[in-house]
This record gives C-alpha cells, sequence and structure tokens, in this order.
C-alpha cells in the first residue's frame, strides 16, 4: 500500500462492497419466494372464483355432492404441485444464493488483499495482518517475520 492511512478507507469500502453483494442475494431471494406466493395467490383466486362460478349454475343436491367431491381432489392436487414448485424454488434458491455468497466473500478476499498492499491475491490471514500491525507500529518487525515463517509452515 502506498499510503498506510488509505487502508482504513480500503477496508471499509471492501466491507460496504460485500455488505451491497450479500444484500442483493437476500433481496434476489426473498423476490423469488414472492413471486412463487403471488403465483399461487393468483391461482387460488381463478380456483376459487371458478368453482363460486359453477356453484351458481347448480339446480339440484346431487349436482352439488358431486362438484364437491371434484373440488376436494382438485384442491388437494393443487396443494401437492404448490408443495413441489416451494421445494423447486427453495433448491434453487438456496444454490444461487450460495453460490453467490462465494463469489461475494472471494471478491471481499481479494479487495482485503488489494487493501493491505497486495496484488489481490489471497495471504494467510495471519500473514497480512501482521503486516498490517508491523505498517502500523504495533508489532516488531521480527515478530511479523515470525509469523510469515509460521504460515509458511502451516501451507
Amino acid at each position: 500500500m502506498s499510503n498506510p492511512s488509505d487502508l482504513p478507507l480500503a477496508l471499509h469500502k471492501a466491507n460496504m462492497e460485500f455488505v451491497l453483494r450479500t444484500a442483493g442475494l437476500m433481496q434476489d431471494s426473498v423476490r423469488q419466494w414472492f413471486d412463487l406466493g403471488a403465483k399461487v395467490v393468483d391461482a387460488r383466486c381463478a380456483e376459487s372464483k371458478s368453482c363460486a362460478e359453477r356453484l351458481t349454475r347448480i339446480h339440484d343436491w346431487p349436482s352439488f355432492a358431486t362438484l364437491s367431491g371434484e373440488s376436494a381432489r382438485g384442491v388437494f392436487q393443487q396443494r401437492l404441485g404448490d408443495g413441489q414448485a416451494a421445494a423447486q424454488v427453495a433448491i434453487a434458491s438456496q444454490a444461487a444464493f450460495a453460490s453467490g455468497l462465494q463469489d461475494a466473500f472471494q471478491a471481499w478476499q481479494k479487495d482485503t488483499a488489494q487493501a493491505f498492499g497486495g496484488n489481490g491475491e489471497v495471504a494467510p490471514f495471519n500473514t497480512a495482518f501482521g503486516d498490517f500491525l508491523r505498517q502500523a507500529g504495533m508489532l516488531p518487525a521480527d515478530a511479523a517475520d515470525g509469523a510469515k515463517k509460521g504460515a509458511a509452515r502451516a501451507k
């Protein structure tokens, strides 16, 4: 890093970009659930309207009994389909969220490494943090070297 005083702003920007990407992922996930909910509500409204229209055309009890049985079977099949659609949305939403979160975290790591003066390659945390403390004058140079050697041994 050319100017150590730029570090806090660079870290803040990296964190805010991570927060924004994560919030966008959550917003997309919620939108998918709302879309599913809207489809279900629209289908239920159309189903209720259709049933009410059929009821107005019935003029005898046997026809009413037949319609009731058909309606119950249709409702059961529709609820089964709703459950399957919800499971599909849940799986797709979770997979997209996990993938997006992984991308956001990798971008955050790269931005953070660049903030510490790197070229975007991610170093072990204790090495980067040791360099930060040494540059800030809070850690003697030999202690930071020890942290680097420990990180190299851990590889």
